[in-house]
């Protein structure tokens, strides 16, 4: 919850279910109350008729207090449609909200799973270094017994250097990604983060078609739908703009008076009451309006057909990337297995003198590129499952698989 896309796409459903309440005031009764004293006082000449009055004094104080009443009885569908058009969209913010959710998730769990691989490397890379020193040691002893020469020394110090090299850059790398898990957690970027061994228990396997149409029941293609329904229901208002409103408005007041001059005070009061119906014979604007709402609609439908299309094809894809990464993974580990058989005959040639270090060094990079590239293909699976559950609608259950 503390990624701000998670609390952006909050506030937005948020703001799209307080417009239900707004779209629905037209047509609820209203009140408004309003009081004032008033007060008046005179001591000078009047001028009346033509002639000028004596001077006299006149002092009048009254207070007035009034309410006026409204409802507007039926608009034949605009508020009801409006409202109905706020309810709609803040079911598809609510979908979006879910979606941006979704995908905080699987960059979570892809920065994360980097993170592990990172691991993986840099610890592969170790071992890289810890060999290089074992075959430096070897080679040391080779040549002061006098049967090997020193460029053989200087090629084996040079291999462990480049290995140590390796090691560097695991760490930089190792960083870097550490940065970009904490990120998408939410957390400070300065936070280094440990991470366990992630298990993604191997779910069932699933064929492209059923990828594709579980695809379709991802939040994004009901929001695309919400938001279609809500410019129907907003085409519907815009085209009850052309009926007739009926409403009923009231108003009463009460006035009292006094003349504390002449020692004089009187009350009155006046009440009103009336219906109306309005009815629009000529407004541009309702017509504009129409013709806007109708152009929104069909760009939703299209968004729709556009949705369902790309959520299909992310859905056969994804399944398409975990079958291959399967088979990659089966490669990587017979590759490594061979790689660490033919390091072990490599080994056992130099020492006896029937290979030379080339031969040696060799076997060595084929079997670290065979162990790295069996971490990354683990990597890589754990990946693709990631990303099939995500597209076919699934994400909640990477807490659930993941163990």
């Amino acid at each position: 919850q503390k990624v701000p896309a998670l609390q952006t796409a909050a506030a937005r459903t948020a703001t799209a279910r307080a417009r239900i309440d707004a779209a629905s005031v037209p047509q609820r009764p209203g009140l408004s109350v309003s009081a004032g004293p008033h007060a008046f006082a005179s001591s000078g000449s009047f001028f009346v008729g033509g002639v000028t009055a004596d001077a006299q004094a006149q002092t009048v104080l009254w207070g007035d207090v009034s309410a006026d009443a409204r409802w507007t009885v039926w608009d034949f569908g605009r508020t009801t449609h409006a409202a109905d058009a706020a309810r709609r969209g803040a079911e598809a913010a609510a979908l979006d909200e879910s979606a941006r959710r979704a995908e905080v998730v699987e960059r979570a769990a892809l920065a994360y799973l980097a993170v592990h691989g990172d691991d993986g490397l840099l610890a592969e890379a170790e071992e890289t270094v810890r060999r290089r020193d074992r075959q430096l040691a070897t080679v040391t002893a080779l040549v002061k017994s006098g049967a090997r020469s020193d460029f053989d020394l200087q090629r084996a110090r040079f291999a462990r250097d480049a290995a140590l090299a390796d090691v560097t850059r695991a760490k930089a790398q190792r960083a870097v990604d550490g940065v970009a898990l904490a990120v998408a957690l939410g957390l400070d970027p300065t936070e280094r983060l440990a991470v366990d061994e992630p298990r993604l228990a191997p779910g069932p396997a699933v064929s492209e078609g059923a990828a594709a149409a579980q695809a379709t029941q991802r939040p994004e293609l009901r929001g695309a739908e919400a938001t279609l329904s809500q410019s129907l229901e907003a085409l519907g208002a815009a085209r009850a703009g052309r009926a007739p409103t009926l409403g009923i408005d009231g108003s009463a007041s009460l006035r009292y008076t006094a003349r504390p001059d002449v020692g004089t005070s009187a009350g009155s009061q006046l009440v009103l009451g009336r219906a109306l119906l309005t009815v629009p014979l000529l407004d541009p604007a309702v017509s504009a309006r129409i013709r806007t709402a109708e152009a929104e609609v069909q760009e939703r439908k299209a968004a729709v057909d556009e949705t369902r299309a790309r959520l299909r094809s992310q859905g056969a894809e994804a399944a398409v990337q975990v079958a291959a990464a399967e088979a990659v993974l089966a490669q990587a580990d017979n590759l490594a297995q061979e790689a660490q058989a033919t390091l072990a005959h490599g080994e056992a040639r130099y020492k006896e003198g029937f290979a030379g270090l080339l031969e040696l060094l060799d076997a060595q990079g084929v079997d670290a590129a065979a162990r790295l590239a069996r971490v990354r293909a683990r990597v890589q699976l754990a990946a693709a499952q990631v990303r099939l559950l995500v597209a076919t609608g699934r994400a909640a259950e990477l807490a659930g698989r993941a163990r």
